[in-house]
């Protein structure tokens, strides 16, 4: 990072600090770093740091880096500018549904739901079956 930009940081930090710019602004290094290397050194200095995110700013052959805080943007602003958040590596996606089979006994299946919902802490109306099965019947 050159002095120029390092002095445009401080001004920047120092703004935030002092309430004269706002908490939901994003700064924008003004030189473009081509070097993958040097760019991935410097996510890397921010991402050390629990305040900040950043992401690269691409534009034509120009890579830009720009600089926000975590908590000062709303998932609006982020949309309008374009930000991507990204998952960590090690964090794995977590499927969108789960399919169970359940044999029960003497229960009606909207029983059934209900007593796993409670147990697992979610609405009834997040589950959905396959068809009702007589009460009186083992079903599987």
């Amino acid at each position: 990072m050159s002095a120029k930009e390092y002095k445009r940081f401080s001004e920047y930090l120092d703004g935030i600090n002092d309430g004269s710019i706002e908490k939901a602004s994003v700064f924008t290094f003004e030189e473009s770093i081509e070097d993958k290397n040097l760019r991935s050194a410097i996510h890397m200095l921010f991402k050390s740091t629990p305040l900040f995110e950043t992401d690269t700013l691409m534009e034509g052959d120009s890579r830009r880096i720009r600089v926000f805080l975590k908590n000062g943007l709303s998932a609006n602003k982020r949309r309008k500018l374009n930000i991507v958040t990204r998952k960590p590596q090690d964090e794995k996606e977590q499927p969108q549904y789960l399919q169970v089979v359940i044999q029960k006994t003497n229960i009606d299946t909207m029983q059934a739901i209900h007593y796993i919902a409670k147990r697992v802490k979610k609405y009834g109306k997040h589950f959905q079956i396959a068809g009702n099965k007589d009460k009186r019947g083992v079903t599987t």
